[in-house]
């Protein structure tokens, strides 16, 4: 089985995927600058995020838009069954399929995947490491220690069934969990004056009723497994710090008249938590994902009088109707943009070697009921391989799309509404709805449909209709 076509189809989706992140980037710098409140709003980045899978998964789950041309589906062809040996004759050397730039394509592939192989081991490996601090780990009750909770802290914990752990390592409190939600507090935690500990639990208890963990698990995820692109990096990183900071902003909220003393703790937690590996996949209270400059924010921010993150229900609705429309144009365009990048040229590939021409285009039979072949019969045998002249998007690989005189057939879509028909195949290497490039094999020469011999029916078109393949390629 040929899976050339499987390599391209997913490197186009990759380009495509690299250059739809790097539009959204373009539109978070802009946000930045004229709407600042919205970009320390967390569920902008997760939407953001979301919005750049789009292409992804429309890629494979949006069906192929047929444009099968009219004077396909109405006539019937009749193809010549004579070898006629006509000054049109010619041969051609072997096509050596396996190409430079396909090689170089194959060697991409190959990277691309061992690197997002290795960064999702590290993704794995620092998984492993966190469930290793929490089997390590007391429960509370087990502990020794006691922590006195406010009431809605309490129903919080109970309602959620968060477990309560007590670790001896010297680490930022984080809570953890997609499902089981787990609240990890080092020892010198209950070091710290009582309302200084009932600031940073509330924090933390933000997190897990914000569903805070299980993003957080996610983005790490998808920054694992697109390693290449570093846009989904970015957003990662965004999303923390605009998270941390909506969290400290519901804590002011609660406890107003302790500013202060929040702004203490957070000092108090950075001085105390040397060990903070692996917390990029945690939502930790003064984790590495944040640098100096977004403590010293998160700081000032907790002392402001003024709550700079709030925004408005109007400003939440016209960010949904952009996301929207930027969801339906990456779709649109993840349908469009290869195709255009495929336009048809003069350096066409032959479709198979060693042929002869048994019927050229324009020539006029009694077989066909005098009228001009629309095409180019190329005489093989049967088994030869058939290859594609140019990359394009495959619309139809059948034998029941069109008249049952083509028998088995391939018709590929190319930049510049042109089109390459392969009729009369013995067997089918691809399917439709997939992008190939030139020179991916598409099938081999057969006897299917209405002929007389084995041979392959190749024609081209332009705008639905048939024009001489000999203006492209050197037949």
């Amino acid at each position: 089985m040929d899976y050339s076509y499987l390599l391209n189809t997913i490197l186009i989706s990759l380009v495509v995927f690299m250059l739809w992140s790097g539009l959204l980037y373009s539109q978070t710098i802009i946000v930045d600058k004229f709407f600042p409140q919205i970009s320390r709003w967390s569920t902008f980045w997760s939407s953001w995020l979301i919005l750049a899978l789009v292409p992804l998964l429309a890629f494979y789950i949006m069906p192929t838009q047929s444009s099968i041309p009219e004077s396909l589906k109405n006539k019937a062809i009749i193809d010549s069954g004579q070898y006629l040996h006509t000054d049109l004759t010619t041969s051609v050397t072997p096509y050596n399929q396996i190409s430079e730039f396909q090689v170089l394509l194959v060697i991409m592939f190959i990277m691309i995947v061992a690197y997002c192989g290795y960064s999702l081991l590290r993704y794995f490996l620092a998984l492993h490491q966190i469930r290793k601090v929490v089997r390590q780990s007391s429960l509370l009750e087990y502990s020794g220690r006691k922590i006195t909770f406010t009431d809605k802290q309490r129903q919080l914990i109970e309602r959620l069934n968060v477990k309560v752990y007590v670790t001896s390592q010297s680490i930022s409190p984080f809570v953890f969990g997609f499902f089981r939600r787990t609240l990890i507090l080092p020892e010198y935690v209950f070091s710290l004056p009582e309302n200084q500990r009932t600031l940073l639990i509330e924090h933390e208890l933000i997190h897990i009723k914000r569903y805070d963990p299980q993003i957080v698990l996610f983005f790490s995820f998808c920054s694992a497994l697109f390693c290449f692109n570093p846009f989904i990096r970015y957003y990662e990183k965004r999303f923390i710090q605009a998270m941390e900071l909506n969290c400290d902003a519901e804590v002011i909220k609660t406890f107003p008249d302790e500013k202060s003393d929040y702004a203490h703790t957070l000092i108090a937690s950075l001085k105390c938590a040397s060990n903070n590996k692996n917390s990029d996949l945690l939502t930790s209270f003064t984790g590495t994902q944040l640098s100096k400059s977004d403590f010293e924010q998160r700081i000032r921010a907790s002392m402001s009088t003024t709550d700079k993150r709030q925004v408005s229900a109007k400003v939440k609705f016209l960010i949904l109707i952009m996301f929207l429309v930027l969801a339906s144009f990456s779709v649109l365009a993840n349908r469009l943009l290869p195709t255009q990048v495929f336009a048809i040229n003069n350096a066409g590939i032959n479709p198979i070697t060693n042929f002869t021409i048994s019927s050229g285009y324009g020539v006029v039979n009694q077989y066909r009921g005098a009228q001009p072949h629309q095409a180019i019969d190329l005489a093989a045998a049967k088994g030869t391989a058939v290859i594609a002249s140019y990359s394009g998007l495959v619309l139809i690989a059948d034998d029941s799309s069109l008249h049952e005189n083509y028998g088995k057939v391939v018709l590929i879509e190319h930049g510049g509404q042109t089109q390459t028909l392969y009729a009369h195949l013995d067997q089918l290497s691809v399917k439709a709805g997939q992008y190939i490039v030139a020179g991916n094999k598409l099938g081999t020469v057969g006897t299917t449909g209405r002929v007389t011999g084995p041979h392959l029916h190749f024609e081209m078109l332009n705008s639905g209709r048939s024009v001489d393949p000999n203006l492209y390629l050197d037949l």
